[in-house]
């Protein structure tokens, strides 16, 4: 076989490779930050973002509307919601983090009150979440307020 006869071959073969890297590196899943190197995420560094910005709203009831309760674990990971609010090791599947990626124009998205949450606090939910959401056992948040209020 002649050098002209493979040519036509080796073109497409290089385009489909610079494709293929092309595609995989323009890809970036939702709340996973691309980090210079792995960075272990703990509940002790979510806990703060959920007290503060999510627990205001999420504590069942608000207004009369039945919300997600974020105060422990059983609403967060409850798996009879028709969209699970978080699925451990799987950020794209978590509604928390779809919901805290909307922009403030679709009025859906979280927090609806204040400022949003800043890119390094979603990530960091998102990194969480893709490393397997821990929530310790008997752990439970309570919001500021509450907490100020038992300290007084």
């Amino acid at each position: 076989m002649r050098i002209q006869d493979l040519l036509p071959r080796l073109i497409w073969i290089v385009v489909v490779i610079v494709t293929f890297f092309m595609g995989v590196s323009g890809c970036q899943q939702i709340g996973v930050a691309e980090l210079p190197m792995y960075q272990e995420v703990g509940f002790d560094q979510v806990k703060p973002i959920l007290q503060e910005r999510c627990l205001p709203c999420h504590q069942g009831d608000l207004l009369g509307t039945k919300v997600p309760d974020f105060r422990t674990s059983a609403d967060v990971y409850n798996p009879s919601r028709p969209t699970p609010l978080v699925v451990p090791g799987k950020p794209e599947e978590s509604r928390m983090l779809q919901v805290i990626y909307l922009t403030e124009k679709t009025g859906q998205a979280m927090p609806p009150l204040g400022h949003g949450l800043t890119l390094e606090e979603k990530n960091l939910i998102g990194e969480w979440i893709r490393q397997g959401a821990c929530w310790p056992d008997g752990e439970v948040l309570q919001s500021a307020a509450v907490a100020d209020k038992r300290k007084g």
